[in-house]
C-alpha cells in the first residue's frame, strides 16, 4: 500500500500538467501558434517524465527478486563511469553545471552488471545536477581503497551545492523519500533513484554513505570489490 501510495501521488503533478494542457488546446482556449507551441511542449516534457517515472518503478519492482550475480561479468569500471558522464550531457548542461571525470592511471576492475552499475552512476549524477547544480561543478572521481583488508574500488560523486542536512541522511535512500527542499523548490523527482542505487550497490557487495558537510555540497562514496583477478 505505501509503494501505491508513493506511486500516485508522483503521478499526479505531470498527469494534471498534461490534462490540462490538452484541454486548453482542445478547447481552443489557446489560439497563438506560439502558446500551443509552449502547450505543446508542456505535454511533451511531462509525458518523458513520466515514462522515466514509469521505468523508475519497474526496475524497482524487480529489484532484489532475483540474483543478481548472475549477470555478473568482468568490467572497467572506467569505461562505466565514462558512459555515465556521457549519458547525462543533457541533464548536466541543463542545469549549467561543468562535469569533471578523474579516473586512476592504472583502470580498476570489478565483477559486475554493468547495465545496473551505469543506472546507478547515471542517477547519483543527475541527482547532483538537480539538487547541487546550483554550484556549477559535478566531480566524479574513482580510486582504490582499502577497507576491512579488502581491496575495494571508491567511487565519488560529488556537488558544491547547498548539501544535505544532517538529519535527512539516514531517510535519503527510503523508496519515495524526498527532502525538505526538493519539495518546497519542487524539484521533479520519483523519490526512487537514491534507493535503487543502494540496491544494485549492495547487490555487488559494496556500500554507500553520505560524505561531507551540510552546506558544502553532497558527496556520495560507492564501493564496490575489486574483482579476484585484480587483488594478486
Amino acid at each position: 500500500m505505501q509503494f501505491v501510495a508513493g506511486v500516485s501521488h508522483e503521478l499526479r503533478t505531470p498527469l494534471t500538467v498534461i490534462r490540462g494542457a490538452a484541454h486548453n488546446i482542445k478547447r481552443g482556449i489557446v489560439h497563438d501558434p506560439e502558446r500551443i507551441v509552449h502547450y505543446a511542449g508542456l505535454v511533451e516534457d511531462h509525458a518523458a517524465q513520466l515514462t522515466r517515472m514509469v521505468e523508475q518503478v519497474l526496475e524497482f519492482s524487480r529489484a532484489g527478486k532475483t540474483d543478481a550475480r548472475q549477470a555478473f561479468k568482468p568490467l572497467n569500471l572506467d569505461d562505466v563511469l565514462r558512459q555515465a558522464v556521457s549519458a547525462t550531457v543533457a541533464e548536466t548542461q541543463a542545469a549549467h553545471c561543468t562535469v569533471e571525470l578523474q579516473l586512476p592511471p592504472v583502470a580498476i576492475r570489478i565483477s559486475g552488471d554493468g547495465e545496473a552499475l551505469l543506472h546507478a552512476f547515471q542517477n547519483l549524477i543527475v541527482n547532483a545536477a538537480k539538487h547541487g547544480g546550483s554550484g556549477g561543478w559535478i566531480g566524479v572521481t574513482a580510486a582504490e581503497a582499502v577497507r576491512e583488508r579488502r581491496r575495494m574500488a571508491e567511487v565519488r560523486v560529488m556537488d558544491r551545492g547547498p548539501g544535505i542536512p544532517e538529519h535527512e541522511r539516514v531517510d535519503v535512500f527510503k523508496p519515495f523519500y524526498r527532502g525538505e527542499r526538493a519539495r518546497s523548490t519542487q524539484t521533479r523527482g520519483s523519490g526512487l533513484g537514491l534507493s535503487l542505487v543502494k540496491t544494485t550497490v549492495e547487490d555487488h557487495g559494496g556500500g554507500i554513505r553520505i560524505a561531507g558537510e551540510a552546506g558544502g555540497g553532497a558527496t556520495f562514496v560507492i564501493e564496490l570489490p575489486v574483482a579476484e583477478e585484480q587483488r594478486s
